[in-house]
């Protein structure tokens, strides 16, 4: 029996492309990767922007019970404290690394140190037993300054 609409003499492959058509879609290609792979390199050659400082530490002050920070301007503070830490973070602030002992009078010793952590400046104090602090600020003719207290027995805050 012979078939009417001649289907198994038709062919079922694609008709190849135009030579010009696959040229095209090949040079588009390259050019597609090419500004792929421009933007990866850019990304990865592009020189990292410093962080710029609104605020420097000018004096460090070393108390009995604590320190005392003078800047250049008021800065935000955050306070952490947990079981045996009390930090205070000082936003948009740089100073120089620097560490130390404080022996409080009941014989506690408390040791602190003042670190950069990205654009804010750490001040830390250790204890081996739970200690609380106490910020207040003050302002001189040139600085903003903020001292803290430290003690080992929990305190009322009271006015400076």
């Amino acid at each position: 029996m012979r078939d009417p609409d001649n289907k198994f003499e038709a062919n079922s492959t694609w008709e190849a492309l135009p030579r010009r058509q696959l040229l095209l879609k090949f040079l588009a290609s390259l050019a597609l990767l090419g500004v792929l792979f421009g933007l990866m390199l850019g990304q990865l050659l592009q020189p990292k922007h410093p962080i710029v400082y609104a605020n420097t530490v000018e004096q460090l002050r070393i108390y009995a019970d604590g320190l005392g920070l003078c800047l250049r301007e008021q800065t935000a503070i955050q306070v952490m404290h947990g079981q045996g830490t009390y930090q205070l973070l000082l936003e948009n602030t740089r100073g120089r690394s620097t560490r130390g002992e404080l022996l409080l009078a009941d014989s506690e010793r408390i040791t602190w140190r003042v670190e950069q952590q990205g654009s804010y400046l750490q001040v830390a104090f250790i204890g081996l037993q739970p200690i609380f602090g106490q910020w207040h600020t003050r302002v001189t003719a040139e600085h903003w300054c903020v001292d803290m207290k430290i003690s080992t027995t929990q305190q009322r805050p009271h006015e400076y």
